[in-house]
């Protein structure tokens, strides 16, 4: 990572775990983890968050994992580590899994464009870009699309040839 550049952060999320949802209690701050033995912890095949987990709650076993899509099917695991916002919306269709925020566990992760470190130029746009989209409401509306499940309410039909100028509609 310190041979790249990064951008402004366009997203900040919570540190959070998928849990299943009789166990809640047992994440919810930084003393009930720490009152557990030895926590099997999922994370992605990533150095940043295996090192995350091992920094955070060092008596836990780290478990990598290709999708959490395979958490049910492992009971051995405790929780996955990600984000709230991409917490809540795996969780939004599992209603034996929950997203939790333990309390005291650390601050929020920063979610940022990765490029060469030698781009100055390009970042300096790419932040740019990235003030522009947050003012505009692009941000907000990506995350009520993306991770919500919400529609775009300001969203309108895309043009198309078929409809516009020849009043068909595609089959």
């Amino acid at each position: 990572l310190r041979r790249f550049a990064l951008a402004d952060p366009y997203l900040k999320s919570p540190i959070a775990f998928i849990v299943r949802a009789d166990a809640v209690d047992r994440f919810t701050s930084r003393m009930a983890i720490d009152a557990q033995s030895e926590p099997t912890i999922a994370v992605f095949r990533d150095p940043v968050m295996t090192d995350m987990v091992k920094r955070l709650i060092p008596k836990a076993k780290v478990v990598v994992l290709p999708s959490y899509d395979l958490l049910p099917e492992r009971p051995d695991i405790d929780a996955a580590l990600w984000t709230l916002m991409q917490a809540k919306a795996w969780t939004a269709r599992r209603p034996n899994y929950t997203a939790v925020v333990p309390k005291g566990l650390g601050g929020e992760l920063l979610i940022a464009y990765l490029m060469p470190g030698n781009s100055s130029e390009f970042r300096a746009f790419i932040n740019y870009w990235l003030r522009v989209q947050l003012a505009s409401g692009f941000n907000r509306r990506m995350v009520r699309r993306w991770i919500e499940g919400k529609p775009d309410p300001k969203r309108a039909p895309r043009w198309s040839i078929l409809n516009n100028v020849l009043g068909k509609r595609p089959d």
